[in-house]
């Protein structure tokens, strides 16, 4: 069962199956945590893993790979503005691959809704890191992914004393 749903695919016996990839779309993040072990905290927001390059990463290991969850992480992904456009490119190359987007959740509330039809459209599932600054606003997040019919999870962090914590 993969989010409650009885889920099955072919694999293709061709390639070699890989349970998941990570994909650090963005070094930078919108929290200063101590114990961030992305490091995410030392990085400005110019350091991002080129959509170019991306997509032909991608296009290498989908012809090597059967690929069963692609992990969107960061620091925070929803600081690239054309975060659309990565998830967009790996439904196009792994249309059967399960899409997973990791998110500390403070942007999402202003996010544009253009995102939020990607997301849907793409069949990605949200996963929210709540952080001692989400909680109090986690449900306001989820119910906002659910207007858009979002498939989404609010997952508590190894990593959550509030003094370590800060928003930038």
């Amino acid at each position: 069962k993969k989010n409650g749903r009885i889920w099955q695919r072919m694999i293709d016996p061709r390639k070699y199956w890989m349970p998941q990839v990570e994909v650090n779309l963005i070094d930078a993040c919108n929290l200063n945590c101590k114990c961030c072990n992305h490091f995410s905290n030392l990085f400005d927001q110019s350091s991002f893993y080129r959509i170019e390059n991306f997509t032909n990463d991608l296009q290498k290991l989908s012809r090597l790979v059967d690929l069963e969850t692609l992990y969107f992480v960061g620091g925070e992904p929803f600081l690239l503005k054309n975060l659309d456009e990565y998830l967009k490119i790996a439904r196009e190359i792994l249309p059967s691959t399960s899409l997973e987007l990791l998110s500390n959740g403070l942007l999402i509330l202003n996010a544009d809704e253009k995102i939020f039809r990607t997301i849907a459209k793409t069949k990605t599932f949200v996963q929210i890191s709540e952080y001692p600054p989400t909680s109090p606003i986690i449900e306001k997040i989820l119910k906002r992914l659910d207007e858009f019919g979002i498939d989404d999870r609010a997952a508590d962090t190894h990593c959550n004393r509030s003094e370590e914590h800060t928003s930038e």
